[in-house]
């Protein structure tokens, strides 16, 4: 006989879904900023969003907005195909998480791609 507490016979649990929505006016070529409202079941936080100058891809700093008095997380993220990547520990410890996975979504619904690239920093001689 199998015990049901193993598990046996039920289906694999489902990631919740990523829900993002801008809180006020998208990022726009005259203004390459955003706030960004992301949830992920019951968690939900705003992120100030910007682009900043990379060597290869699009880079963007997500700033995580909290009520402490504490200096707020701030990550960094690299849109560049299979190099994309984050600086979270989520997308250090899993190879990815929310602040990737929903950049990459808004580049694929186009929303990022009016932003002009930053420009590239100067070589150093």
């Amino acid at each position: 006989m199998s015990n049901p507490s193993e598990g046996e016979g039920r289906a694999p649990r489902r990631p919740p879904p990523l829900l993002l929505q801008w809180v006020g006016p998208p990022p726009s070529p005259e203004r390459p900023f955003g706030l960004l409202r992301l949830a992920l079941g019951r968690e939900v936080n705003v992120y100030f969003l910007e682009p900043f100058a990379s060597d290869f891809g699009r880079a963007f700093s997500l700033t995580k907005l909290e009520r402490k008095d504490e200096e707020p997380p701030v990550y960094h993220v690299l849109l560049d195909g299979r190099r994309s990547s984050c600086d979270c520990l989520g997308h250090q410890r899993h190879g990815h998480c929310k602040h990737l996975d929903s950049l990459l979504l808004l580049l694929d619904q186009d929303q990022l791609a009016g932003l002009p690239a930053p420009p590239q920093q100067e070589e150093r001689r």
